[in-house]
């Protein structure tokens, strides 16, 4: 069951978010008291929140600060009655704080747009796991090894595709099913992977699992594979022969291979990951650089590392159809990365207005729910059986 908890102060928009909610299917819970709606999000357990900057007794900024601090795993939109930018800066900054933000609601609102903030499905219909200050409840060292040790994580498959709606290749992506949490994704529980010791262990182990699921595909060859690469991993000098051998064994040439690696954790040392980025470039494996924007980049640093793609963060993607601000960053960011001889690869594509902006840009790689969710790998291998021509444009709103 969808649980909203609302904070806010004005009777009327209690009333008319309350509405909308539970049309939406959801259970709702209205508060005005900050203190009930701390207390709420560990004995109640929402699976969304919806609150004001603007609150008399808590200022909204201090509040993700705090959702933060409680590792808050619920999908939160913020409303505002005020400056528009304002609102898109706070959505920015929850993300930055590793918030799970579902956007930014202007004040008065309109209720088709609360109703898509609230049913756009972004990770799983898993309910979020038990908030508790400092972390989440049961995400153990111990459970952690015991998962790595029985094999316990997945790799399911998003589809990537060009401006012609033909699919080019597909994105790998880790999951572990915890039995009492539910699904976590890789930014639960990577950092306690890196203190305990296994982060090369689960990434090598879920590389070599995509790389076998791709070498069997019919027309394989003419597909790639994107993978994500924590950065940490760059500075250990086995890495890079390691991932390369992996290609041998699966019979996967270096070339059809994508390495993922995040902004914020490279930008803050690049010298450190330099070696790395160059040896796994002349083995020919292409290197993308993801969540650009999201961090604090440095374009000296990018000039640098030898990246022929580069991942919009979708935080700009999702704002770009109602904000002119995000749609001309959208625009300035596609021409400077053409400009430094690299490939643009918006991801978070979810409207069919976005994908037309993008295309309009001339953007030739996209990922997104528009096209399909991330994919257990007898339902990715389906998927690609019935899209192999291409997916049908006509039919793009019936995968939202």
């Amino acid at each position: 069951m969808s649980r909203l908890l609302v904070l806010e102060e004005d009777p009327c928009a209690q009333q008319a978010i309350g509405a909308v909610a539970r049309r939406a299917g959801f259970e709702v819970s209205v508060t005005t008291d900050p203190e009930f709606f701390l207390d709420a999000l560990v004995s109640w357990q929402p699976t969304h929140l919806v609150f004001g900057l603007e609150h008399s007794a808590l200022d909204g900024i201090e509040l993700l600060r705090e959702l933060a601090v409680r590792a808050c795993r619920a999908d939160v939109i913020v409303t505002s009655a005020g400056c528009s930018r304002v609102l898109q800066t706070a959505v920015h900054l929850g993300r930055e704080r590793g918030l799970r933000m579902a956007g930014g609601l202007p004040m008065p609102f309109v209720p088709e747009i609360l109703s898509e903030m609230l049913c756009v499905d972004d990770s799983s219909a898993a309910r979020p796991p038990p908030i508790v200050a400092g972390g989440i409840v049961g995400l153990t060292a111990e459970a952690l090894v015991a998962a790595v040790e029985a094999k316990h994580m997945k790799v399911v498959y998003q589809p990537r595709v060009d401006a012609m709606m033909r699919v080019i290749g597909f994105e790998a992506l880790l999951r572990w099913n915890h039995p009492q949490l539910g699904e976590l994704r890789p930014y639960d529980f990577f950092e306690l992977a890196k203190r305990v010791g296994v982060s090369r262990c689960i990434t090598l182990r879920a590389f070599a699992e995509a790389l076998a699921w791709l070498s069997v595909l019919p027309d394989g060859d003419k597909l790639t594979l994107s993978f994500n690469l924590s950065s940490h991993l760059l500075a250990d000098p086995e890495i890079v022969e390691l991932i390369s051998s992996a290609c041998r064994d699966a019979g996967v040439a270096p070339s059809r291979v994508s390495l993922e690696i995040k902004e914020p954790g490279i930008m803050h040392n690049p010298a450190e990951f330099m070696t790395g980025l160059t040896q796994l470039c002349l083995r020919g494996f292409s290197l993308a650089l993801d969540d650009f924007g999201s961090g604090y980049s440095s374009l000296t640093q990018l000039l640098r590392m030898p990246f022929s793609e580069v991942k919009i963060d979708r935080s700009f993607v999702s704002a770009m159809v109602v904000s002119r601000e995000a749609f001309n960053i959208v625009r300035a960011t596609v021409r400077l990365v053409r400009e430094l001889g690299m490939e643009p690869a918006p991801v978070g594509v979810d409207d069919p207005l976005a994908l037309e902006q993008l295309r309009s840009l001339g953007c030739n790689r996209l990922q997104g729910y528009l096209f399909a969710p991330p994919m257990e790998a007898q339902a990715a291998r389906r998927w690609l059986d019935s899209n192999r021509e291409g997916v049908a444009l006509e039919e793009l709103s019936m995968a939202l």
